[in-house]
């Protein structure tokens, strides 16, 4: 950067405002520190009102690596840094962000329900780390948070400055951010790829849009005092015409418009990575329980877990934390068997690659996975409770003080999706091995599984990538049939299994 090179002006000729309500579809983590808490990973919050908060740093950084992953070439770096500013190596300090994003806490929705001090609720959820070796949990593992529920909204205020030397470029990048978050393709938070931090845009309630857009012409008196005089309760100077915002339904609405008078040349950027996408279609075979502490007194020692949403309505749920690491056991399980090195090392890598690994200690450092899994509900499940006791297997007889008691899920259908982004063709037959185990009952989900819990049988299930589609039908004899449009499965569980050194299925 030039000496002095504070004194020159930056040039702005016009500013958008474009603001939008984002809706939480899933529970939500956004994680905090707090030495007076008693959680391990509360909620980070707003300090004046109490509420959840999600920091523009947070939601910038999210949406950099959406638009850095939309883009692809020679152009890429320079549209990021020119989008969101900064230098591009040490020596360089870069140009301050043409984006700019706000904070955004939490709004109260009617209907909410809240705690006694008018605050929206949160649920906390406990979790465990698994030592994928034993199969059981860690020693001093266990820990618990906290999380947003589904339904509640962030208000998004981004402002965006052009000074008409890269307007075209600038608007693409805004309108590619846009799009990103209208498709639910912005992820919010910690463990994500386990089914929390899901989100959308949502619609108002009165005209059905999405998206208030308004333009500040700063070069004219008009437009400067409209756009400091935005937002604030004095409101404009007398004579002073208003600014109105526009409405559109969707980014491509906005894209369309002559709001921003280059958008012949604007273009929402695309590079789609290739998706393994898997959807499984289930009904509970007898019944399942994923234990949870429960919500109130009278609920039984054990209970099915449960999500809750913004007005409190409990539903019943097979969270994304146990279907992640109910996947990862029977993938790593497949791929030991196959693996005849000494140290696993083959199936190891391959499972790390797929859901990331933690770290170690040794040298290795923790990394993201490729595998996504959603939290989904079970529908029409009915709840029983059943009264157990612990047996001395010494006597044959009950144990003193062991009785309890646990509220299980009989019945009901859910559904449950995965995706793999960008995998390699011996990962989607490693993948597919698991898929088959689940949908013919041969993988439970949950706890008491030796004594028939947790049985789920396939009905259907609808797996694509790369333009093939495969559809699964499930018989009662936990069996299925494939119809195949493209290249057929088993090519792909061939070449899983050619990594490992053994022959190509007969």
């Amino acid at each position: 950067m030039a000496k002095n090179g504070f004194r020159a002006s930056r040039g702005i000729k016009r500013r958008f405002i474009v603001e939008a309500m984002l809706e939480l579809t899933s529970p939500t983590h956004l994680g905090g520190s707090d030495p007076y808490d008693m959680l391990d990973m509360p909620v980070t919050r707003d300090a004046a009102t109490g509420k959840p908060i999600l920091y523009g740093t947070t939601l910038a950084g999210l949406l950099r690596g959406v638009l850095s992953d939309r883009l692809s070439g020679h152009e890429k770096e320079a549209s990021v840094f020119t989008f969101f500013g900064g230098g591009k190596n040490n020596e360089d300090d870069g140009e301050q962000s043409a984006f700019i994003v706000d904070d955004a806490i939490a709004e109260e929705r009617d209907g909410a329900v809240k705690d006694a001090k008018d605050l929206i609720l949160t649920d906390i959820r406990d979790g465990v780390a698994i030592d994928h070796k034993t199969g059981v949990a860690q020693k001093g593992a266990k820990f618990d948070m906290e999380l947003i529920r589904a339904g509640t909204r962030f208000p998004l205020h981004f402002e965006l400055v052009l000074d008409g030397s890269k307007d075209v470029e600038l608007i693409s990048c805004l309108v590619t951010c846009m799009d990103a978050l209208e498709k639910g393709e912005v992820l919010l938070g910690a463990r994500n790829r386990k089914g929390f931090g899901r989100c959308v845009i949502a619609r108002s309630d009165s005209d059905n849009c999405r998206w208030e857009v308004r333009d500040f012409n700063v070069t004219t008196k008009e437009g400067l005092l409209q756009w400091v005089a935005f937002g604030h309760k004095a409101g404009l100077p007398k004579g002073c015409p208003e600014n109105k915002p526009a409405y559109f339904e969707s980014t491509e609405k906005f894209l369309q418009s002559a709001l921003h008078k280059v958008s012949h040349a604007c273009a929402v950027y695309q590079n789609p990575p290739s998706v393994f996408m898997v959807t499984i279609h289930l009904k509970v075979g007898a019944s399942i329980l994923i234990k949870s502490g429960g919500h109130s007194p009278d609920e039984a020692d054990a209970t099915h877990l449960t999500a809750f949403d913004v007005k409190g309505k409990p539903t019943p749920i097979i969270s994304g934390t146990t279907l992640g690491g109910l996947l990862r056991a029977r993938a790593l399980k497949i791929a030991n068997t196959f693996d005849s090195t000494e140290n696993k090392a083959i199936a190891g890598n391959m499972v790390n690659a797929l859901f990331g690994n933690r770290d170690t200690g040794a040298g290795v450092k923790p990394k993201a996975g490729r595998l996504y899994v959603e939290e989904r509900p079970i529908h029409g499940p009915s709840p029983l409770r059943h009264t157990r006791v612990m047996i001395d297997r010494w006597t044959g007889g009950a144990l003193e003080h062991h009785l309890f008691d646990a509220d299980a899920q009989f019945g009901g259908k859910t559904k449950i999706v995965f995706r793999i982004v960008s995998p390699d063709e011996p990962e989607i037959g490693l993948m597919l091995c698991v898929v088959k185990d689940l949908f013919t009952g041969d993988l439970p989900i949950g706890s008491e599984s030796s004594i028939g819990r947790g049985r789920l049988l396939g009905e259907t299930a609808e797996i694509t990538y790369d333009n093939n589609t495969w559809t699964l039908h499930g018989n009662e004899n936990r069996t299925f049939t494939v119809e195949e449009r493209g290249e057929p499965l088993q090519v792909y569980v061939d070449k899983f299994l050619a990594i490992f050194g053994h022959k190509k299925h007969p």
